[in-house]
């Protein structure tokens, strides 16, 4: 066994470390409702992003630096 395999099983050991702690991780909640405007967040974009907080055009607006929460 060479350096190459050495570092190939150490490569595998970490990835399998990394999913397992990700599956252990707790899923944040999304917001129903967005904390800036209180208009209802879609739920195919709380389905795609866990803990989601605002809707899209709020979060738009707080990346753009024009809203605060």
């Amino acid at each position: 066994m060479d350096i190459a395999d050495r570092a190939q099983i150490e490569q595998d050991r970490a990835m399998a470390r990394f999913e397992q702690a990700r599956a252990a991780a707790p899923v944040p909640v999304s917001a129903v409702d967005c904390e800036s405007c209180g208009y209802e967040i879609p739920e195919a974009r709380r389905a795609g992003v866990p803990g989601v907080q605002t809707c899209i055009e709020c979060q738009t607006l707080i990346e753009r630096g024009v809203l605060w929460l």
